[in-house]
């Protein structure tokens, strides 16, 4: 796509149209500006509680159980499990990607699980996803890379027509996610992890906290999600004093991840998720494996995943004596890869598929970052 966004209306969304006689046309001001101060967007994102939610800390502490099996054997009762259909087509693995990831990686180089974060108090609730990601085990390159999809990404998601990316967990759970993600981004995943917002506070506190650089312009912001969440649950309102370097407590780095209306929206706000995920990360390495079973035991209640008992102890030991300690990110769509669009006065963000497909594919298997036109 051109850096400016296309004021036509594709086939397909013609065909999307004359189902809802009421969309408009794909808006033609500068993308960027458009989605940072469009007023019916910032209606459409009034819900009350903008989550935080970092998926590799979950399945980081998954395998992190792994290391002592007596220990992990206590601690599996606690984890929530969801078995995903093994079969290609169930998946929405097709026959055509697969061979062409085989003929980029070696087999077992690379493992891609599905994570996606979402807020509830109540995990049967059927709730669309906050957040998502795909870590990928790149054994082939030693690192974990994270892509992450915008949630208001434009997709086909099977059964329901075009719609969100974020509504596939709603309308069939993580099966449906990750089939989404397969279908239509030409992927291999088979196993997912998903962590609840209400979960990621306890594992920032057990670490001591962690160190974040607080923009001015954000502490406001910080504080306004901090007394949101007291409000809900009564515990004692601590907001921040000021800017710059600083050591976040658990709520305090929760409410960071939480802005949105500051800096560049909902991008912003991903930089803003990756930054407290990499102090995590490397938080958990350099604790020590004295401090491991604190850690997991604050996480696993609030884990459902895929992966059985034994797939955690194998990946965990795996994951340990592989020495990953890096972590690469890119976010998709990619800058200049994508147009805004409003159907029935909801805004979402429509992909150059062919090549946002391309780019994360060339990102997770051949270890090549995508450049952003702008």
């Amino acid at each position: 796509m051109a850096k400016n966004p296309k004021d036509k209306i594709s086939s397909n969304q013609e065909d999307f149209l004359q189902q809802r006689p009421r969309a408009n046309r794909r808006t033609s001001s500068n993308r960027d500006a458009k989605y940072n101060k469009n007023k019916s967007m910032l209606r459409r994102k009034r819900r009350r509680r903008r989550k935080f939610v970092f998926f590799c800390i979950s399945m980081f502490l998954l395998f992190l159980s792994g290391f002592s099996f007596t220990y992990a054997g206590l601690l599996f009762a606690k984890i929530n499990t969801q078995e995903l259909p093994t079969d290609n087509k169930s998946l929405g693995i097709s026959e055509e990607e697969l061979k062409d990831i085989q003929n980029r990686i070696g087999k077992g180089e690379i493992m891609n699980i599905a994570l996606f974060g979402i807020d509830t108090r109540d995990p049967a609730e059927q709730t669309r996803s906050d957040s998502i990601m795909i870590a990928s085990i790149d054994y082939k390159h030693n690192k974990i890379k994270l892509s992450s999809v915008l949630r208001d990404t434009r997709v086909q998601i099977d059964g329901h027509g075009m719609d969100k990316i974020n509504h596939a967990y709603a309308y069939g759970g993580p099966e449906l996610a990750v089939k989404t993600l397969n279908q239509n981004f030409g992927l291999d995943i088979r196993e997912f992890v998903t962590i609840n917002f209400w979960g990621l506070e306890e594992i920032i506190d057990g670490l001591g906290g962690i160190t974040l650089d607080v923009k001015k312009n954000e502490v406001n912001e910080i504080n306004k999600f901090i007394k949101e969440l007291c409000d809900i649950d009564k515990k004692k309102y601590t907001p921040i004093k000021k800017s710059g370097e600083q050591v976040l407590n658990g709520r305090q780095a929760t409410a960071y991840g939480r802005i949105r209306y500051v800096g560049n929206g909902d991008f912003e706000r991903t930089e803003r998720q990756r930054k407290v995920l990499d102090q995590i990360f490397k938080k958990i390495v350099n604790a020590g494996v004295t401090q491991y079973p604190k850690i997991v035991d604050s996480i696993l209640p609030h884990i459902t995943t895929s992966f059985s008992k034994t797939d955690i102890l194998a990946i965990g030991t795996q994951f340990l004596t592989s020495g990953i300690k890096k972590i690469d990110q890119a976010r998709f769509p990619v800058n200049g890869y994508w147009d805004n669009l409003k159907l029935r006065g909801i805004d979402y963000i429509e992909p150059d598929m062919d090549k946002t497909k391309g780019q994360i594919k060339d990102f997770i298997y051949d270890d090549v970052k995508p450049d952003p036109l702008y």
